[in-house]
């Protein structure tokens, strides 16, 4: 399978055995290293500053984000997720592991795709948190609004 590089905005439809990096920025050898060796098909999307990588199963879709969830990057989270939905995947696992930071639009951001996910008799799940997202979250109850998982494995079950 050829990893592909393109320059280029927005999500890329794939086939299901697709991989493509989308990057306004040169690709370490190690990610397409990592990427190459990766037995299961995935989306990898880098747009901004952040990074998010789509896992497709069965009865979810798995998006691991890397870098702050900012007012710069969740137009294409949006796009990503809207797309997402689109294709049936109602059921979303955000894997913030590697996010450092998440600013107010990230916040309604999350809101705004749970809302969205229930009128389509879905759901979301977040792991991952670090302790100061943690914080923020139990700040403004959103901790009683989301199902929030320390485990990644226990995320992915519906």
């Amino acid at each position: 399978m050829k990893l592909a590089v393109k320059k280029t905005t927005g999500p890329v439809k794939t086939g299901n055995n697709d991989k493509i990096i989308i990057s306004d920025k040169p690709v370490s050898k190690a990610a397409k290293k990592s990427e190459a060796e990766s037995a299961k098909p995935a989306e990898k999307i880098l747009s901004g500053c952040v990074e998010t990588i789509i896992d497709k199963k069965k009865n979810y879709a798995k998006l691991s984000v890397c870098g702050d969830i900012t007012i710069k990057t969740v137009i294409g989270l949006k796009k990503t997720v809207k797309d997402l939905i689109d294709d049936k995947n109602i059921n979303i696992v955000f894997d913030l592991t590697n996010t450092r930071y998440v600013d107010s639009s990230g916040l309604g951001f999350f809101i705004g795709t749970l809302k969205t996910l229930k009128e389509n008799h879905g759901a979301l799940h977040i792991t991952g948190l670090n302790e100061h997202i943690k914080g923020l979250f139990q700040l403004i109850n959103l901790t009683n609004i989301f199902e929030i998982f320390e485990d990644a494995k226990d995320a992915v079950k519906f």
